[in-house]
């Protein structure tokens, strides 16, 4: 009878979705049992898919995304092994997707399989409007892994899980292994779907879809049937622990699944869910399922969204509430049920199409929920609380000025590709950035069409698409038909080019004509992006106007004219464009000015007491009172392009602090070659040394250094070298190499080994000979000499039990560390020195911050230090 009646409902969903005119007409039906001692799915599929293509299919491709999880797949090669660990907090636990059967309308079929891709070769070809019927039986392990399908500390979050059709289009098959790109979620069909999950009957779930029935069986399991409609994936959470809040909006049943020591949070995320679908529905096409549910799981610090249910890191839920980070993302997955949920975009080929519409919609929704200024914070909680100063101090704070942050830094520094750049053709050393400029091209077309209009764009767009396939074309056309505007040469600056917008205001004019203000603004754009920029005028009794400059050149002039003065005009107030510099957007400028504050113990000379001043622009002039004379110093830095990106830059520093008159200058030539970072400085610099208790006199030097930097291994070198020129008084010569190797030998444990080799003839001032410490990585010994070759060697490995703790919203992490270091000096003769020792590491999960070592054996007692040594990461690093 189960059957019978799950069969009635495909057929009824079957003719329903079929008007809708999908590329193919595709049916899911699934049994699936979750075994919780073994963490493992066993399932059964039955899959009805009917060929829409206009010739007939040779062959067809399923993914099976679990062997994501497999050692040596696609997804390990490109994050890395010492990357691809930290997705296991326990130890190694990889996951598989095992086809124990697979049939083709009722008979075996051969079939291979390439990584995350399964493809069978049809004997006979499937023609135009076929239907056929493939079963599969399959077992999937579920790893212990903080990704997108995994589970930790009792709690199931399941997503990609079951073997599934590969996207027919247009262009043909779609069979696309699993990357390990940022952004690179699957592109799907649209289907119906009939999921039965059989699990322990103490687990709490959560799914896509409707829960159509629920049967308890005597083995102490629950089966729970699943029915949904038009929607791309099924994915679903599961834990004991699991507490609810449950919301309506209209005759939508909002549900919000979290941990009991979060659920204060967790009944914040259910309103979050409900306000962001109330505002997105009004905004862009009514949310049409039954259903929505939030949950909060174990994963580390990510979210992602799926039809009807979206999954949320528990750090986020630790977040202390007066920030709106939690609402923030819940928006953004919530946002994805429109953008790539309803309208389904191949991120692989164009990301921007549904991670810049979320972010530009959690943006905007953030913006009116808590205002433009301050939104990185909740600005109703800081009223309520009485802190309205607060926002004042942070209104800098806000989301749109995070996105033009991130914006600015990659297309100044000549690392931009253009948006339209597939994840998988990025040029090496490039960056897209889908999230960021995606959401400033919407903010810059809702600027340039007006919100009224711009909304009525993306209704149109999610009327035509939605429940289909979309490429930026289709939405391109909408936005043209709908404004009645010729949109292409906007479109192409943004997506096909990295053009820039640089406008300022050169300055303003003001005269009074006929009782009359007329103020003239000056404007102009270093850049090549062509927009029409808004200009804000502000009155000397607080009333605003505002004017659109169009851009018709590289110049302009537009005319105000008002009834009281003009006290300042603003370019682009709303921070609706992409500026690079919005230094020069406000006129009339006022001087770049402020006090100066400062002692001289903070620069280890504590006579010289307490320095005041003022600082302009890049100058700092002040009076140091124990010297009883003028002090002063100068900085300027400039960037500028060179091979492959625009991060080169030259500098020049100049002070007298009273002891020593100082001419510094340098120039940092920086490229990349493949995935390695490379520097090469030239410097020189010229000190006067007229007022110092040891090594008085003149010093002029040079000096040259190269870098290079990749996640494995690091090299650097330098030389430096002090000349009779300028007068100089010391010569000298100082070179210094080292060398590091970062290997992994098993799960989450690392051999690092750093060599180094430093020598020098000659002292310059206040110089030290190497220190075994500071230069070799020595615990117990700082011996200093002028010649040294040394080589320290680390085994940084995790601690079962203690390398990933739970306090507060960042994981905490406790590893052991054990040393070998030795090295040779030289002086009058040569000698050894060397070590052995162990250590605790302390950090965040995944980045050691401090290590606490003691030195078990020493060669020799001259020169060393015995007890606990306590020194930081070099470099830090949070994430996979």
């Amino acid at each position: 009878m189960r059957k019978i009646l799950t069969l009635a409902l495909v057929s009824v969903a079957w003719l329903w979705t079929s008007a809708l005119a999908l590329p193919n007409e595709i049916s899911y039906e699934i049994q699936a049992r979750l075994e919780t001692n073994e963490h493992k799915l066993y399932g059964n599929e039955r899959i009805l898919f009917t060929s829409k293509a206009d010739k007939p299919l040779t062959e067809l491709y399923l993914h099976l995304w679990p062997n994501r999880f497999a050692e040596g797949s696609v997804q390990v090669r490109e994050m890395g092994e010492i990357s691809f660990d930290m997705l296991f907090p326990n130890g190694p636990d990889y996951g598989y997707l095992f086809v124990q059967e697979l049939k083709l309308d009722g008979k075996e079929t051969k079939y291979s399989i390439d990584d995350t891709i399964l493809k069978i070769e049809l004997e006979t070809p499937i023609a135009p409007e076929q239907t056929v019927e493939i079963t599969i039986k399959f077992v999937v392990k579920i790893p212990n892994a903080l990704e997108r399908l995994g589970h930790d500390q009792g709690n199931y979050y399941i997503s990609w899980w079951y073997p599934k059709l590969s996207v027919y289009d247009q262009k043909g098959w779609h069979p696309d292994v699993a990357h390990a790109f940022g952004a690179s979620e699957p592109y799907e069909d649209f289907a119906h779907y009939s999921v039965e999950l059989t699990v322990p009957s103490t687990l709490v779930v959560g799914a896509t879809g409707q829960l159509y029935r629920e049967t308890v069986n005597p083995d102490g399991t629950k089966t729970l049937t699943y029915i949904a409609d038009n929607v791309h994936d099924f994915a679903w959470v599961a834990d004991a622990r699991y507490q609810s809040e449950t919301l309506q909006w209209e005759d939508v049943t909002i549900v919000s699944l979290y941990f009991p020591e979060d659920a204060a949070a967790g009944k914040r995320a259910a309103r979050y869910a409900k306000d962001a679908l109330e505002y997105f529905s009004k905004r862009f096409g009514r949310y049409p399922y039954p259903t929505f549910t939030v949950a909060e799981i174990r994963g580390f610090g990510f979210a992602m969204e799926y039809p009807q249910i979206i999954q949320q890191s528990y750090m986020l839920y630790r977040i202390p509430e007066p920030f709106t980070i939690l609402d923030s993302v819940t928006a953004h997955e919530t946002a994805h049920q429109w953008f790539y949920g309803m309208m389904m975009n191949n991120q692989l080929e164009e990301t921007w199409l549904d991670e810049g519409f979320a972010t530009f919609a959690e943006t905007s929704y953030i913006e009116h929920k808590y205002g433009k200024d301050a939104n990185s914070f909740d600005t109703n909680w800081l009223k309520a609380h009485g802190l309205d100063f607060v926002i004042e101090i942070l209104k800098e704070s806000h989301e749109r000025a995070g996105l033009l942050s991130t914006y600015t830094r990659i297309a100044r520094e000549g690392r931009e590709a253009p948006l339209s750049t597939p994840l998988h053709k990025l040029p090496s050393g490039k960056t897209v950035l889908p999230y960021q400029k995606g959401a400033l091209l919407l903010f810059a077309l809702e600027n340039l069409l007006g919100t009224e209009k711009f909304d009525q764009v993306m209704q149109e767009y999610y009327r035509r698409y939605r429940y289909r396939q979309v490429t930026a074309e289709d939405f391109i056309k909408t936005a043209e038909e709908v404004s009645g505007r010729e949109l292409r040469e906007f479109f192409a600056q943004w997506l096909t080019s990295t053009k820039t917008l640089d406008v300022g205001i050169e300055r303003m004019i003001s005269q009074k004509i006929e009782n009359k203000y007329v103020t003239r603004v000056l404007v102009s754009q270093q850049g090549e992006l062509r927009l029409p920029v808004d200009v804000e005028a502000t009155l000397t009794d607080g009333t605003k106007v505002r004017q659109r400059w169009e851009m018709l050149d590289d110049q302009g002039t537009l005319t105000f004219i008002t009834e009281k003065p003009i006290k300042s005009v603003t370019l682009d107030p709303d921070y609706a464009l992409p500026d690079l510099d919005r230094s020069d957007n406000t006129a009339p400028k006022g001087l770049d000015m402020s006090p100066w504050l400062d002692h001289g113990m903070l620069h280890g000379r504590p006579d010289d007491g307490l320095i005041l001043g003022v600082r302009v622009m890049h100058a700092y002039v002040g009076w140091a009172f124990g010297l009883g004379r003028i002090v002063f110093k100068q900085s300027l830095t400039h960037n500028f392009c060179f091979a492959d990106r625009c991060t080169s830059q030259w500098s020049f520093t100049q002070k007298d602090d009273g002891h020593i008159f100082a001419t510094d200058g340098a120039i940092h030539f920086r490229w990349q070659r493949d995935k390695t970072s490379v520097q090469l400085s030239l410097s020189a610099l010229y000190h006067n040394r007229y007022d110092v208790a040891s090594d008085p006199g003149r010093v002029f030097s040079v000096s040259a250094s190269y870098q290079r930097s990749s996640q494995i291994t690091k090299l650097a070198m330098s030389y430096k070298v002090g000349l009779h020129a300028w007068d100089g008084e010391y010569t000298f010569q100082k070179f210094s190499w080292s060398q590091e190797i970062r290997v992994r030998q098993w799960w989450q444990t690392l051999w690092v080994q750093r060599t180094v080799w430093g020598w020098r003839e000659g002292r310059e001032p206040e110089e030290r000979d190497f220190s075994l410490r500071n230069f070799a990585g020595f615990r117990a010994f700082d011996v200093q000499s002028a010649w040294v070759f040394a080589q320290s060697n680390e085994l940084r490995l995790p601690v079962p039990g203690f390398n990933k703790i739970d306090l507060g919203p960042i994981p905490l992490s406790v590893g052991g560390v054990a040393f070998v270091n030795i090295a040779i000096l030289k002086a009058e003769s040569y000698a050894v020195r060397a070590e052995v020792g162990l250590g605790v590491m302390l950090g965040f999960y995944g980045s050691p911050v401090v290590y606490i070592e003691y030195p078990l054996w020493v060669n020799a007692q001259e020169g060393a230090q015995r007890g606990w040594i306590v020194r930081f990461e070099r470099e830090f690093r949070m994430g996979f």
